[in-house]
């Protein structure tokens, strides 16, 4: 499991909502929209950090597209599919320098 992850995790919960995703942005995360949906009250919406960092828009809640990631077990599986390449590059830049090293000793 991801440390960034792991830390707002394991902190106390702050004492507002809107607390809770303005902290995880001093985490690491780019933004974060906290979806509460309580039944006989109307949902509520809290967004912190940016929804596109290089034009620096606001976080903000876009049903088309924002509750597929809602889903743990979808979540865990992106993780794990971007950890995998990461270790796959860094595994292809490791033989790219035995190569050179090797090519060095011929």
């Amino acid at each position: 499991m991801p440390w960034l992850l792991v830390k707002p995790w394991i902190l106390p919960l702050p004492d507002t909502i809107q607390e809770q995703p303005d902290e995880a942005i001093g985490h690491g995360f780019d933004g974060m929209i906290v979806y509460i949906d309580q039944a006989g009250k109307p949902p509520q919406y809290y967004a912190a950090g940016w929804h596109n960092r290089k034009s620096r828009m606001p976080a903000k809640l876009d049903e088309r597209f924002a509750f597929g990631v809602f889903d743990n077990e979808a979540l865990y599986q992106r993780l794990r599919a971007k950890k995998q390449d990461e270790i796959d590059q860094i595994r292809g830049q490791l033989q790219e320098s035995e190569l050179k090293i090797s090519n060095l000793d011929s």
